[in-house]
């Protein structure tokens, strides 16, 4: 019986221990920036005029740090106006590199979207393309898997397009 209680009292006692290992400051924090940082993807993933995939977003203590590319000066500032839009957040690094889009990369977007929209085969919500050398994402939304298939094919037989990136939501 006597080991028992002292197993008994180590356990408790590793109990106290981590609960005031998480529930100090650090440890808030962390959970604090981890939440603002979900929160401005989250605005950024809703406004819709920003390519997450091109971002990469980080947080600590409140401070959002803004790096990857975009197209133009307007997208840098959005990306920043979209990220104070967050409460938690208490300042913005941005180290976004402007890279405009090549005009090859714009043919391919306009080739891809007329493909896409003048096919009765799809009806496609919300569409957006991107490209970038060659390799184009797209999203959108679609009501069945088979149309989200028929997308890659079409935008695969495209003959600048080297690769497809389907990103397409089936509702």
């Amino acid at each position: 019986m006597h080991g028992f209680v002292s197993y008994f009292r180590v356990m408790i006692l590793g109990m106290f221990v981590l609960l005031f290992v998480f529930s100090s400051p650090a440890i808030a924090r962390y959970r604090g920036d981890v939440l603002t940082k979900a929160a401005v993807e989250s605005v950024i993933e809703r406004d819709g005029r920003l390519d997450l995939d091109d971002l990469k977003i980080s947080c600590h203590d409140g401070i959002i740090k803004l790096r990857g590319t975009v197209l133009s000066g307007d997208e840098k500032g959005l990306a920043t106006e979209l990220a104070m839009e967050v409460s938690a957040v208490r300042g913005i690094e941005n180290d976004l590199q402007v890279v405009p889009i090549l005009s090859d990369d714009l043919k391919v977007e306009k080739e891809a979207e007329s493909t896409l929209l003048a096919n009765p085969l799809l009806h496609i919500r919300d569409l957006r393309i991107r490209s970038r050398h060659g390799i184009v994402t797209v999203r959108g939304l679609v009501y069945h898997r088979s149309e989200k298939r028929f997308v890659t094919e079409l935008l695969s037989d495209l003959p600048d397009v080297k690769r497809v990136i389907n990103k397409i939501e089936v509702l």
